[in-house]
């Protein structure tokens, strides 16, 4: 017994000293591939890059692809608003993620907005690149253990601990020469190939069901984070709003996890029926495609200036 109280009390030491080794930020996102990369990206904007941040898009994919940046500036700066609006999107879901962004972004600059991206559903766990790019302390930032990935990425963050040392210690702790950081980040779908079906892309009513009932079991870890950003937000003076983007079967539909638990936190927009119920805006199930975004920008420009003006644009969810 003695011996095995031994062995645990020496690899909790070699865990401890292992996840406090102080690994530069630069290392951390240089290591960074493939989709991945897009956090790099995020991180220099938000970092790098001296162009202020006035509205910031936060979420996935759905977001990535959908919401043109650079035209909702260009938008609003003729209609006599001059703001600075920055897609700040990534792939994949998870809140732990998005807050990691937010808590950059409120470091680095003085955003007078956030719009984050809802879907039909919270995902369910962290992201996966988290690990990768974090402290310590964003490991544990959120209730943890309502998170089912937590084990293998708290291990993923351990492996990342002990290869960025070592990659420091092989180059000698020589610096790293930094991209270039750009004004936009947004990157639309080329309508190419075959059609979107949405019949294609549809489950039967059963598994449809069954499907939902399990997106409102997991929804627990998800409204966590979204609370913690939107307090977060707010102890800034940073108004926070939502942007319905869900997969096509579910955009002329409310989210299968209540709205209310979004709409009592903040102004939900939502993309016009024009977009929503015709499927040539949409290059898949998930995702809008170029005609699509480009649609949608004019309907987002006009809601930021509403919302920065201290109003409430006339078709949130009530």
């Amino acid at each position: 017994m003695n011996m095995l109280l031994s062995f645990l009390g020496g690899l909790l030491l070699i865990v401890m000293f292992i996840a406090f080794l102080p690994v530069p930020e630069q290392v951390r996102y240089e290591s960074l591939s493939n989709d991945a990369i897009r956090i790099k990206e995020i991180h220099e904007r938000i970092v790098a890059n001296p162009k202020p941040i006035d509205v910031a898009f936060i979420g996935t994919s759905h977001t990535w692809n959908g919401v043109s940046d650079s035209e909702i500036e260009s938008l609003l700066s003729t209609a006599g608003t001059s703001v600075a609006v920055a897609n700040l999107a990534s792939s994949w879901p998870g809140r732990d993620i998005n807050l990691f962004l937010i808590k950059q972004l409120l470091r680095h600059k003085n955003p007078r907005l956030i719009i984050l991206e809802i879907q039909e559903h919270e995902y369910r766990g962290g992201h996966g690149v988290l690990p990768y790019v974090a402290n310590l302390s964003d490991m544990f930032c959120c209730r943890f253990f309502l998170d089912p990935h937590f084990p293998r990425n708290f291990f993923s963050y351990l492996k990342r601990q002990t290869l960025n040392s070592l990659t420091l210690i092989l180059r000698g702790g020589s610096e790293l020469v930094g991209a270039d950081p750009a004004d936009f980040g947004w990157m639309p779908l080329t309508r190419t190939g075959r059609p979107f079906h949405p019949a294609l892309s549809s489950n039967t009513p059963s598994i449809t069901r069954v499907k939902e009932l399990g997106y409102v079991a997991t929804s627990a870890y998800g409204l966590d984070v979204v609370r913690r950003i939107v307090r977060l937000a707010r102890e800034r003076r940073v108004d926070v709003a939502f942007l319905y983007l869900p997969e096509f079967a579910y955009a002329n539909k409310p989210p299968v996890v209540s709205i209310r638990y979004y709409t009592e936190l903040g102004p939900v927009l939502r993309i016009p029926a024009t977009i929503s119920k015709d499927p040539t805006m949409w290059f898949d199930k998930a995702h809008l495609n170029l005609d699509g975004s480009k649609l949608l920008a004019f309907k987002l420009a006009a809601d930021v200036q509403t919302l920065l003006n201290l109003g409430k644009p006339n078709d949130i969810w009530n």
